[in-house]
């Protein structure tokens, strides 16, 4: 008679290690910051969440450099903009910013969600 050694499985600690990454992904992706700095590069999806957002403007008020903004993906600007005063971004209010696309801004106040 021949014995045979008894397989361990394998397949639920890999499925189980598997379901606890992409449970770890959905939930930082959920505590993303809704506001960043007026200047600075950010990515969507990593750096900020997903959405619509507004600055007041330049920092310093109407008479200083103007608040200005650029939205990336891929090989060109999607959206961009300049300010004096209160800003959207993207313009469009139906739109939002996506995963995956590059915020610029530069000489703004801070910009949170709306």
């Amino acid at each position: 008679m021949t014995v045979y050694p008894q397989r361990r499985r394998v397949w639920p600690w890999l499925l189980g290690a598997g379901l606890v990454l992409v449970l770890g992904a959905v939930v930082s992706r959920a505590g993303l910051p809704q506001a960043f700095a007026g200047t600075g590069t950010y990515e969507v999806g990593r750096d900020i969440a997903p959405g619509r957002y507004k600055t007041s403007g330049p920092p310093g008020g109407v008479g200083g450099p103007s608040c200005t903004w650029q939205i990336s993906a891929g090989a060109g600007p999607v959206d961009w903009g300049t300010a004096q005063g209160p800003a959207y971004m993207p313009t469009d209010p139906a739109d939002q910013l996506v995963t995956g696309q590059v915020v610029r801004v530069a000489d703004c106040a801070s910009w949170s969600m709306v």
